[in-house]
């Protein structure tokens, strides 16, 4: 019984289900039916009489078509529309849904063939028609011909806006900004000012050399809207384009009388002022202008990306640039982009500490932009704070797990701040990433360097090796690599020759006569070393580590206060420096 029930229940079930698809099926049919019936009842009521049966034929096929047309079957639904094309030849109905079928499959030759068929067969004017054949015509990139139907579309339905508009539009596409202009001139005539026609044509205008139509098509829609402060800004902007600055500037003060605080009115009065030579009041209007939260912060950035440059010139400029950054930070408090042009302004006045407080303000906004981070990196640079550089490079590395720069970066800060066995870790993850040859160069210097410092010599040495298997002229590695075996008093004699090379390819390093220095100093070349260090100096200026090395050959010479003045020059440069400290101790500095 149960096994029955179950049987009985699935049946009833399939017999829902295709009572269910036949009323779908049935009522897009009614829908397709119902669409087409006014253009479908037009395309046979003028035929020549036909018979019953051949009416028939008719329907039968051009509603089949239909719903396969609407079902997506276009290959079907053309040939039923075929079928039924056959029955009654005339019928423009057809035609204009076979142009509509092969426009959709992007065949528009066929389109075309098809479409220009419905509007010749057509003998009453059918906006559907028309319309179709003229977006045909575009999107074939016949813009004359898609022209010249919109333009007898105009004729026949004058009160039709998109007429006029679509005729203008398929002039210009076809290069004949002239004859364009005069369907918009008539647009307005008949519609009135409207923004979209009336700046499309203010633009024309100016394009074909005409600015003059192009100011008095924009004094036509700000008449038309008096108290429309944004029609008032448009007209101001022509009238400064053809010079006319006294008429812009009235329009601009027109503007602040009915919005005292609008933003694009203190700015066209800055411009304005400016022109006239009356800096001090235009740049009054030009604060007050980004105190207005309303102004895009876009357009407020290409102005103030000019006072970079005036933070140096002068007081009166710094105090200007700053003035102008506040506002900004004031009027967009939750946009990064405002911490990072005040931070800009700070670093402009070499203010390292405080431009990076704002940076990372601005990162704690909006954190994605892997260019911010490097500006932050470049100040803690600047700073000469690894501390800091170890920091910031750790927090880069939890957004940019795939940026072998962030790699280097962190690892290198670390070897810095004596974490060597961090700087392990990151180089060698950095490894993993990294494709490019100089990439995996600068990690291969930091694993060396980190090794060394571990009193793992062999490993330092692999790495060193393996950098130089990239590039055995690289001065960077020779130098590197020099510079460790100096401190490990190992293979002085492979040392020198590797510093000379590197000094022959980079004369001036001063990184590399120190390194030169400190070797010869290690053979107890010392008025030799004295030469080289000292020449360090003089290329690469007073250095925490160089000044370090002079304490350490004047030491070796003899000469205490000298050694002791070296060390405390070497101890204001690097404060943490504990090995400098330690020295300086022992000698009672």
């Amino acid at each position: 019984m149960s096994i029955h029930n179950n049987r009985l229940n699935l049946a009833v079930l399939n017999y829902w289900m295709r009572l269910l698809r036949y009323l779908q099926i049935l009522t897009l049919t009614l829908v397709v039916s119902f669409s087409s019936c006014k253009l479908h009842k037009n395309a046979i009521s003028k035929e020549d009489k036909v018979s019953y049966n051949t009416r028939k034929i008719y329907n039968q096929h051009y509603y089949e078509a239909a719903k396969l047309k609407v079902l997506g079957d276009y290959v079907s639904a053309s040939k039923e529309f075929n079928l039924a094309l056959d029955a009654i030849p005339s019928s423009h109905e057809v035609m204009y849904q076979l142009a509509n079928i092969y426009f959709k499959d992007k065949k528009l030759d066929e389109a075309i063939h098809w479409a220009e068929l419905a509007v010749k067969n057509n003998p009453e004017y059918n906006y559907w028609y028309y319309g179709q054949l003229a977006q045909i015509y575009s999107t074939a990139k016949l813009y004359d011909k898609s022209a010249t139907v919109f333009a007898e579309m105009v004729e026949k339905e004058a009160d039709r806006k998109s007429n006029y508009e679509e005729a203008g539009n398929q002039l210009l596409n076809a290069k004949k900004p002239k004859e364009a202009a005069k369907y918009f001139e008539r647009y307005i005539t008949k519609f009135g000012a409207e923004e979209n026609i009336c700046r499309k044509l203010e633009a024309l205008y100016f394009d074909i050399n005409q600015p003059n139509d192009g100011v008095r098509i924009i004094k036509k829609l700000s008449d038309a809207y008096p108290t429309d402060v944004k029609f008032l800004g448009l007209l101001a902007e022509s009238y400064t384009k053809v010079n006319r600055i006294g008429d812009a500037k009235a329009a601009y003060l027109r503007m602040l009388e009915l919005d005292e605080n609008n933003g694009y009115a203190c700015f066209g009065m800055a411009d304005v002022l400016r022109r006239e030579g009356k800096n001090d009041e235009s740049f009054a209007y030009l604060s007050k202008g980004f105190a207005d939260k309303r102004v895009n912060i876009q357009h407020k950035l290409k102005v103030i990306s000019s006072y970079y440059f005036l933070v140096t010139k002068d007081e009166k400029s710094k105090a200007q640039a700053f003035e102008l950054s506040e506002k900004l930070l004031q009027a967009h408090p939750d946009d990064a982009t405002a911490y990072q042009v005040y931070s800009d302004m700070l670093l402009a006045a070499d203010e390292f500490s405080e431009s990076r407080i704002f940076m990372k303000k601005g990162l704690a906004i909006d954190g994605k932009d892997y260019r911010v981070w490097q500006k932050l990196f470049g100040i803690d640079i600047k700073l000469n704070n690894n501390q800091f550089l170890f920091e910031d490079s750790r927090a880069a590395l939890e957004l940019f797990t795939t940026q072998p720069g962030i790699f280097i970066i962190h690892s290198q800060a670390a070897l810095r701040i004596g974490e060597y066995g961090k700087a392990i870790e990151t180089a060698s993850q950095g490894l993993e990433i990294s494709f490019k040859a100089d990439e995996k160069i600068q990690l291969y210097l930091t694993l060396g360097n980190a090794w060394c410092e571990n009193k793992n010599f062999e490993k330092s040495d692999e790495y060193f090796e393996k950098a130089l298997e990239i590039d055995q002229q690289n001065a960077m590695i020779l130098n590197d690599f020099a510079y460790n075996l100096f401190k490990r008093n190992a293979k002085l004699q492979k040392a020198e020759e590797m510093v000379l090379k590197a000094m022959a390819i980079e004369p001036n390093n001063g990184s590399y006569a120190d390194t030169y220095g400190c070797l010869l100093m290690a053979q107890e070349k010392l008025t030799e070393a004295e030469i080289w260090i000292k020449k360090s100096l003089e290329l690469e200026g007073e250095n925490a580590e160089v000044l370090e090395h002079l304490g350490d050959l004047y030491k070796k010479q003899g000469k205490i206060n000298l050694a002791i003045e070296a060390y405390k020059k070497a101890l204001l440069k690097d404060p943490e420096n504990k090995s400098i400290a330690i020295k300086l101790s022992k000698l009672g500095g």
